[in-house]
């Protein structure tokens, strides 16, 4: 065989694998939607909760791979400017934010804005005219309904020590005036003293002790969450004084908080927070498929406490029982589809090899063929 019938038999099998190479890559692999989620910390069970709700949401949609990125701010501003520069450089498509503080990120969201990613604040509010998509509870009437509850506990009046969020958090804020309209009404009602716990259980102990020994009076606490809440209630035990009226914030049906809290009479009554993560999911999708969808979005909120606390638990109980089985029929539609396509992958290979095979010897066959080597040789 001679140099040039070696060359064209050796392009023509290139060109054969080439093309079937290009014919066994994914093609029927979902589009991507490359979601970075900037939340401000991962400290407490709210916060995962938030991020299962997002992954769970995620795993529904069919047609599109939602892969989500998740970074952990520990509660710091400037740990949270430099997560958002790292998940716009991993070329996320969307971006959700739960900002640890408002001021800090402005300049942040801005420069996001600037290259065209979509955001989504989830929780909190950044305090800036750009346009972004916002998700969570009303905050100042979930206050104002703390505050009503208050009065209905102190008819007669007493003073409230109001443990508050992070400073500079619009939660914080808005939940402490929404709170101080709640007991207008009643001007035996006095805010005596206001503690910066920063959302924590941990620190809301170790304050809330060095106050009890203070021997300071007061006659009922607002927790800005539940957790503070537990804080509280710890500081109670440890200094063995007999526990105060406490009503907390978030309602969450998680062993020890919330729920558990109020039908074991250590919180008097809880404030449900939805952590909105799978709304937060939902618009990036409609964001992605360019739908229309509201630029605010609202969760509702309902007071809990001894009236309701055991129906509501029976009922989420049953919803997280169904969501736990759907979530299992998803996992195995999702591996069954996985062998599924592994399959057609290989059946399409198996055709195409046997295809490209055929033409292969055809070519040969061609290739040496009395014609074909009798010009050759001319």
């Amino acid at each position: 065989m001679n140099n040039k019938l070696r060359y064209t038999i050796w392009i023509s099998i290139v060109i054969a694998f080439g093309f079937l190479l290009s014919h066994c890559k994914t093609s029927e692999n979902r589009p991507v939607i490359k979601v970075g989620f900037s939340q401000c910390t991962m400290a407490d069970e709210w916060r995962k909760q938030m991020v299962k709700e997002m992954k769970r949401e995620a795993a529904l949609y069919n047609d599109v791979d939602i892969q989500i990125i998740v970074k952990d701010a520990q509660n710091n501003s400037l740990e949270q400017k430099s997560d958002i520069e790292e998940l716009i450089a991993q070329k996320t498509d969307i971006l959700i934010i739960s900002p640890n503080q408002s001021d800090p990120l402005v300049e942040t969201i801005e420069m996001v804005n600037k290259l065209g990613i979509p955001v989504i604040v989830i929780d909190r509010i950044i305090e800036t005219d750009l346009p972004f998509y916002t998700i969570g509870g009303n905050n100042y009437n979930i206050g104002k309904m703390a505050g009503e509850q208050a009065q209905k506990l102190l008819p007669y009046g007493g003073k409230i020590l109001v443990l508050t969020g992070l400073t500079g958090s619009t939660p914080a804020q808005q939940r402490h005036e929404g709170f101080e309209a709640g007991i207008k009404s009643n001007e035996s009602l006095l805010i005596s003293a206001v503690i910066q716990s920063d959302w924590t259980e941990e620190l809301a102990e170790k304050q809330m002790i060095e106050y009890l020994n203070n021997n300071t009076e007061f006659d009922l606490i607002f927790a800005h969450n539940d957790f503070m809440a537990k804080g509280v209630i710890k500081a109670f035990k440890k200094t063995n004084t007999r526990l105060k009226p406490i009503i907390g914030i978030d309602g969450l049906n998680a062993p020890g908080y919330g729920i558990d809290m109020v039908l074991d009479s250590t919180l008097r009554a809880t404030i449900t927070y939805p952590t909105g993560g799978d709304k937060a999911i939902e618009t990036a999708y409609k964001i992605y498929k360019k739908q229309n969808i509201s630029k605010q979005q609202e969760l509702s909120s309902i007071l809990i406490n001894l009236s309701n606390a055991a129906s509501i638990r029976l009922q989420r109980n049953e919803i997280e029982l169904q969501q736990s089985k759907i979530d299992r029929q998803i996992k195995v539609l999702s591996d069954k589809d996985h062998k599924i396509d592994i399959q057609k992958r290989q059946l399409k290979s198996v055709f195409i090899l046997l295809a490209l095979s055929g033409l292969l010897v055809f070519i040969i066959l061609f290739f040496l063929s009395k014609p074909f080597i009798a010009n050759i040789n001319k």
